[in-house]
């Protein structure tokens, strides 16, 4: 019977001594401490699934726990500014625009295209169950001709951008949208009975060092 009760109690010591599990630790403080690098082979992308609540956090000695990612969001009431800013620079050894580097802002993705005037050009994010109509304004800021406005597809009219449920991901071009060395253009828009309304800031900067240019290209998107 001796015998029994101290085995019985010699587990209950173990399993409380070993509640701790550590890796290339001796002195584990969490339940699971590492003393090392952690590897992950693949995760799954929840980013759209509103299930997923939480996000992980660490903090200077390595511990990770999590914070809720509505802790993170604006505030949003009637009082509150609610803004979001997206930009993107890169570099290019032509005048021409990389259309892969695209910048994502709320319901559109912008790029320049790959012609030597770099072109602004748009899609959407996702498919639309309908045909959406796109209404655009820009502001033109060119020297030979000073200030102009733009509207719709082309420069004389005022027709919409329309996406499909089938070229909702093919990007299609400003009006007069071309972008000359140092020109500086603003875009502004709305998604259809969507509460959002976007600013978009172009630029394309030349630089020339020893004999050699290369140019920037700066895309900013403000959603309100």
């Amino acid at each position: 019977m001796i015998t029994k009760t101290l085995l019985f109690t010699g587990l209950i010591f173990s399993i409380t001594s070993y509640a701790q599990v550590g890796v290339n630790t001796n002195t584990p403080t969490r339940s699971l401490d590492i003393n090392g690098h952690l590897k992950i082979r693949e995760t799954v992308d929840e980013s759209e699934n509103g299930e997923y609540s939480k996000i992980l956090v660490t903090d200077n000695d390595g511990n990770i726990d999590f914070i809720y990612k509505k802790d993170l969001l604006p505030v949003s009431d009637e009082f509150t500014s609610d803004k979001v800013v997206i930009n993107n620079i890169y570099m290019n050894t032509t005048s021409a625009g990389i259309p892969s580097k695209k910048i994502t802002c709320g319901k559109f993705e912008f790029s320049f295209n790959g012609d030597s005037n770099s072109k602004i050009q748009f899609n959407l994010v996702q498919a639309p169950t309908q045909n959406v109509s796109i209404y655009m304004s820009m502001e033109q800021n060119y020297d030979p001709n000073g200030f102009q406005f733009y509207q719709g597809t082309s420069k004389s009219n005022i027709n919409p951008f329309i996406f499909t449920t089938s070229n909702w991901s093919t990007a299609q071009p400003f009006a007069e949208a071309g972008l000359a060395d140092f020109e500086q253009n603003i875009m502004y828009f709305q998604y259809p009975n969507d509460p959002d309304f976007y600013r978009l800031t172009v630029y394309k900067v030349k630089h020339t060092i020893n004999n050699g240019s290369t140019w920037s290209f700066v895309s900013a998107c403000e959603k309100f």
